[in-house]
C-alpha cells in the first residue's frame, strides 16, 4: 500500500522577477553566484554612501553660495544698527547732578528716577492687551510699551535702530535700572555679533575644504561595478549579453554551448521536479 507524500507546486518561472534566494537554491553549486550575491549587496552599500557623500556637497555648495551669504549680510547688518544705537545713546544723554537723563512720558519730561518709573507703570495701567503703544522716549529711543492681560504684566520695547525688550515690574525706580542696563548692554551685543560673523567666514572655509575632499571608497566601487559586469556576462544574467556578441547564429551557438544560462538550469531543475510530482502515488507496472 502506497502513500501520497505532499508535493509542493512548482509554478512558472517568471524571468523578470527571479530573486538571488531562487538562484541560490537552483544552482547552489556555482561559486560565482555567490560572489555575485555577496558583490551585489556590497555595490548597493557603497552606492549609498557615494549617494550621501553627494548630498552633503549640494548641501555645502548651497551653503556657501546662498546660507552663508546672507547670514554674513544679516549679521553686518546687526552690527551697524547696534553701533549706531550706541552713538543714539552718546549723543541724547544728558545726565543731571542727580536724577537720570530726561524722559519724556506721556508728553511729560521727568528727571526724577521714581517719579519717571511711576509715570511708566500708571501710563502702562491705562492700556488695553494689545500690541506696543508709543508713550515717550529716553535717551534718544521711542518707548513703547505693552499690557499682557495673561499674566497681568508690561513689557518694554526701546526702539532705535534696532529693538530692545524690558520686562518691566512694580517698582518705578526700579524699572529705570532696568532699562538703562539693557542700553548699557549694547557694546557686549556688538561682541557677541562680531564673534558670530568669525564664526560664519570659519564656516566658510571649512565647508570649502570639506567640498575638496573626494568620494573616498570610489576607487572600490568602480572595481567592484566592473567585477559585477564580468560576473553578469559570466553567467549570463545581464539581457543584453546576447547582443553584445553579435548577429552571427554561429557564433550565439558556440557561445550557448559554453555559456548555458542560469535561466536553462531553473528550466531543467523545474521539469525534474514535475516528473516527481506526476509519479507520486502511482503503483509500479507488475510484469507477470
Amino acid at each position: 500500500m502506497s502513500s501520497k507524500s505532499p508535493v509542493r507546486s512548482c509554478d512558472d518561472v517568471d524571468e523578470s522577477v527571479l530573486s538571488y534566494a531562487e538562484i541560490k537554491a537552483l544552482c547552489a553549486g556555482n561559486p560565482l553566484i555567490k560572489e555575485r550575491m555577496d558583490l551585489d549587496i556590497e555595490v548597493a552599500r557603497l552606492k549609498l554612501l557615494k549617494s550621501s557623500y553627494q548630498n552633503q556637497r549640494y548641501r555645502l555648495e548651497d551653503n556657501i553660495l546662498k546660507y552663508f551669504p546672507q547670514q554674513i549680510k544679516r549679521t553686518k547688518n546687526y552690527i551697524e544698527g547696534y553701533k549706531s544705537d550706541i552713538k543714539r545713546i552718546e549723543s541724547n544723554t544728558h545726565l543731571p547732578d542727580e536724577g537720570i537723563s530726561p524722559m519724556i512720558v506721556v508728553n511729560t519730561e521727568y528727571k526724577n528716577r521714581s517719579e519717571a518709573g511711576t509715570a511708566i507703570i500708571e501710563a502702562g495701567k491705562k492700556l488695553k492687551p494689545a500690541d506696543f503703544v508709543k508713550i515717550g522716549e529716553y535717551r534718544g529711543f521711542e518707548m513703547q510699551i505693552k499690557y499682557t492681560l495673561f499674566s497681568d504684566s508690561f513689557e518694554m520695547n526701546l526702539k532705535g535702530n534696532m529693538s530692545y525688550r524690558i520686562d518691566l515690574g512694580s517698582d518705578g525706580a526700579g524699572n529705570i535700572t532696568r532699562i538703562n542696563n539693557a542700553l548699557k548692554e549694547i557694546p557686549d551685543i556688538v561682541k557677541e555679533k562680531q564673534r558670530e560673523l568669525e564664526d560664519l567666514y570659519a564656516q566658510i572655509k571649512n565647508a570649502e575644504e570639506e567640498l575638496k575632499n573626494p568620494f573616498q571608497y570610489e576607487e572600490e566601487l568602480n572595481e567592484k561595478i566592473q567585477r559585477l559586469a564580468f560576473l553578469d556576462t559570466q553567467l549570463n544574467l545581464d539581457n543584453k549579453d546576447s547582443n553584445s556578441i553579435g548577429n552571427n547564429d554561429k557564433v550565439k551557438e558556440e557561445y550557448a554551448k559554453t555559456k548555458p544560462s542560469i535561466l536553462q538550469t531553473i528550466k531543467e531543475k523545474k521539469q525534474i521536479i514535475e516528473k516527481q510530482k506526476n509519479n507520486i502515488g502511482k503503483q509500479p507496472d507488475i510484469i507477470l
